[in-house]
């Protein structure tokens, strides 16, 4: 790295400038060649072709079905899937693009690196090429870099930079028009990408955006039996690409809204399960009464505000480590009650198991289930083909009732944390 940079400083340019002018390279190759899509990853057979009674004969796995079911989900008006894990991001590019945004660690630096890119392909002139017209994302032959800077921008926490830059542009262009319509197609398979308040926003977000686009499809305008006004920003040759962009960003809208009911139904029924919840309220209570640390009720908490769906993979690894910390902390501060005069207390999950056991607070056979579940609740141990946020749940459920199994036998046996008890 070193050298790195003292090559850097005989060119002239800074480490940002140099990772600016290889992200170029990449996205020029991106606007050739596209990477940028999305691929079918769960083990069920896609909604389009569900009941496509040869479907599991013609495409033999879910994964090929769903390259034939994206197909047909372009050929019509876009709805959004209720589940977002069901597609996954997939573009070489876009993982070459991190690992240069990535290098730049402090924040200003990436915004930097970003928006440079950004102001380059949205403003960038492209030319068309008839020969490439049927491929995804493309607008009348024309192909462009910024489907994968958008996303990337979207993804990594970054939507109003985007929006900045697109309202410093002076006229719509082509490469906008490949924008919306790709953004159609990410927000359909994974709405998750935006938040709810973005969501609920994205009307009055975009409205400069569409007035730009609208302003060059007419030359005059009339009220009903009015007189005609001339538009005074019309430019000439601009109104294929205005029609283009209000039409996407209107579809694009309505997606979002669409995508915004899912965010409310989901919140609704993750509050269904009765029992669970009325169990958790009792395991509080347990806890309290038994003068367990307020820290435990808080690790349940933060467990529950991280695995939502809006959760990144970061957000997910977080909410195990807080259902493994309760675990632990469950088992290690019972064992204090029961440690007789001279005996050492464990303050390591697998010791305190095994105290526990001896002390007849939990037998053999529940030792060897809780010990399990304790190995499965790690990142390393999560299936590759079950979403994270699913193992999560079951977690967050399992651990709930295994922690009022075993606060109920506490207090069966009259242990108790609290002094004089």
């Amino acid at each position: 790295m070193e050298l790195g940079n003292k090559e850097q400083a005989v060119r002239g340019a800074s480490p940002v400038e140099a990772s600016i002018e290889k992200a170029l390279v990449i996205v020029r190759d991106e606007q050739l060649r596209p990477t940028i899509g999305y691929r079918y990853v769960s083990d069920q057979w896609p909604r389009e072709m569900r009941w496509d009674l040869t479907a599991k004969t013609k495409y033999f796995t879910p994964a090929i079905a769903g390259v034939y079911a994206l197909d047909n989900m372009r050929k019509r008006a876009r709805e959004v899937e209720e589940d977002p894990t069901l597609w996954e991001l997939s573009s070489t590019n876009y993982e070459l693009i991190e690992a240069l945004y990535i290098e730049q660690k402090h924040k200003s630096n990436q915004t930097m690196f970003l928006t440079a890119l950004l102001k380059i392909k949205a403003r960038e002139y492209i030319e068309p090429d008839q020969s490439k017209s049927l491929i995804f994302p493309s607008w009348n032959g024309y192909l462009s870099a910024l489907p994968l800077l958008a996303e990337f921008a979207i993804r990594h926490g970054n939507f109003q930079l985007l929006l900045d830059v697109l309202n410093g542009i002076e006229l719509p262009n082509a490469n906008m028009a490949v924008m919306w319509r790709y953004l159609q197609e990410a927000v359909s398979l994974n709405f998750n990408i935006f938040s709810e308040s973005e969501l609920q926003a994205m009307p009055e977000a975009l409205k400069n955006l569409r007035e730009l686009a609208e302003r060059q499809t007419y030359t005059s305008k009339a009220p009903r039996g009015g007189i005609a006004v001339k538009n005074e920003n019309f430019r000439q040759g601009f109104a294929a690409e205005g029609r283009e962009i209000v039409s996407q960003i209107d579809a694009f809208i309505k997606l979002c809204a669409q995508a915004q009911y899912f965010y409310v139904k989901n919140a609704i029924q993750q509050k269904k399960n009765i029992e669970v919840e009325v169990d958790k309220k009792a395991v509080e209570s347990s806890l309290e009464r038994l003068g367990f640390e307020n820290l435990m009720v808080k690790s349940l908490d933060a467990a529950e505000q991280l695995n939502r769906i809006t959760s990144n993979q970061f957000e997910i690894k977080s909410c195990l480590g807080h259902l493994r910390s309760f675990l632990e902390q469950l088992h290690i501060q019972a064992c204090g009650p029961l440690a007789q005069p001279g005996e050492t207390l464990p303050v390591k999950w697998g010791v305190a198991t095994k105290f526990l056991r001896q002390h007849d607070v939990i037998t053999e056979k529940e030792e060897e289930f809780i010990s399990s579940l304790y190995t499965l609740v790690s990142d390393q141990a999560i299936h590759p083909l079950i979403a994270e946020r699913e193992y999560a749940r079951l977690f967050r459920n399992i651990v709930i009732e295994y922690g009022l199994l075993f606060l109920t036998s506490l207090e069966k046996k009259g242990v108790s944390l609290k002094p004089n008890s």
